[in-house]
């Protein structure tokens, strides 16, 4: 698949147009990936993050909706979906029964592992011709325009579509941040 000579061009269209395309490609390299598992992307972030808390792999929907940036609306639509395919478990918390807690079933630790190394590895060869310096100016330029898009997500959140998190004191709606800088990672 070749580049449109439109992608080629300067200034601010074709750039917003490169970067749409990104984000196109990027979504169907995820498709590749996580479809044989019966997994959209947001599926596997929600497993992932639970794997990674260690465990007993729980967490609060409230925690998790921050974690992967969807509001929490959205987040009790992925819950119950990973329910239905017995990948989590609700159970009420025991610190506070009127919450509720969401763990990895046994099912849900093994998809994740399984669709972790997938992801690992496909991740790996698609960057495989880049070298390290080539990635930590990637890197840089993705955090660029992550705190460029969400200072303008802050300053018009009604505006925004729904799936960002919910974050903050008085029910402000907002992103969780970047985090510190980090070297891109092979995994």
């Amino acid at each position: 698949m070749t580049e449109p000579d439109s992608l080629s061009d300067d200034g601010l269209s074709a750039f917003f147009a490169r970067l749409s395309r990104v984000s196109l490609l990027l979504d169907s390299f995820q498709h590749r990936v996580f479809d044989p598992f019966g997994l959209r992307w947001i599926d596997y972030s929600v497993l992932r993050v639970l794997q990674i808390e260690g465990p007993p792999y729980q967490l609060s929907p409230t925690r998790l909706s921050e974690l992967v940036v969807r509001s929490t609306g959205g987040m009790t639509q992925i819950l119950d979906r990973l329910q239905r395919a017995d990948l989590i478990e609700r159970s009420p918390d025991p610190s506070d029964r009127r919450k509720i807690i969401v763990g990895l079933t046994a099912s849900g630790l093994r998809l994740v592992k399984r669709a972790n190394r997938a992801w690992v590895a496909e991740k790996n060869q698609l960057l495989n011709d880049l070298d390290t310096p080539e990635l930590d100016v990637l890197d840089a330029a993705v955090r660029t325009l992550l705190r460029v898009f969400t200072q303008d997500y802050e300053r018009h959140p009604s505006q925004s579509g729904d799936g960002l998190v919910e974050t903050g004191s008085r029910g402000r709606r907002g992103l969780t941040s970047a985090g510190p800088k980090r070297r891109p990672r092979r995994d």
